[in-house]
């Protein structure tokens, strides 16, 4: 009897270890189960699923890197310390323009249209032909740029891209409390829903 139940034990264990394997595999873009090395920048791989083919790291930066691929909204992410807000500036300005080249006009800032009375769904139109100044916000608790660019301009027959179709990029100048010192941010996420998923966006040109 205890050799029974001994066997049975030890084939549950089986079936949860492969369960667990198998779960751990795919993400869907990304196989995470993979060995990554997360304080390393993001390999071409990673940048051309996200439409970024080429996109360099950050200069000026100091510090060890980390990076992620499993940040909200399918999303990337990556944190370096970072000197000063010069730094921040001039990569921003290496960033936007690296966009400029590669999107042209299919990247720019997101401008509200019109939404339902619960915001669960609001359509906007992305304004092209923009300067880096207008995507600048210091507002929240950190310095920012925020841009949002289109991976495949297919649209709709009322003008609006694809599911899945626009991603925002943006990059912070933020206080790190635990290591004392400002970061440098990106994040990198798909833009047609919330970070809860509860609401709906739609992009136009």
């Amino acid at each position: 009897m205890k050799k029974v139940i001994k066997s049975i034990f030890c084939m549950m264990f089986c079936l949860l270890s492969c369960f667990c394997l198998v779960a751990c595999v795919d993400d869907g873009d990304i196989h995470i189960g993979s060995t990554r090395d997360d304080s390393k920048w993001f390999s071409q791989e990673e940048l051309e699923v996200k439409g970024l083919k080429d996109l360099p790291p950050p200069t000026g930066c100091t510090g060890d890197m980390s990076s992620s691929v499993t940040w909200f909204n399918n999303g990337y992410s990556f944190h370096q310390e970072c000197p000063s807000v010069d730094v921040f500036t001039q990569n921003a300005n290496t960033y936007f323009d690296y966009f400029k080249e590669k999107y042209d006009s299919n990247f720019g800032k997101r401008m509200s249209k019109v939404s339902l009375l619960d915001n669960s769904e609001t359509w906007f139109r992305i304004k092209t032909n923009i300067t880096l100044q207008e995507c600048y916000d210091d507002t929240n608790p950190s310095k920012l740029y925020q841009w949002y660019y289109i991976t495949d301009t297919t649209v709709d027959e009322y003008g609006y891209f694809d599911k899945d179709a626009v991603y925002s990029f943006e990059i912070r100048y933020e206080y790190d409390t635990n290591k004392d010192t400002y970061m440098f941010k990106i994040f990198i996420e798909n833009a047609s829903t919330n970070r809860y998923g509860n609401m709906k966006y739609y992009y136009s040109k």
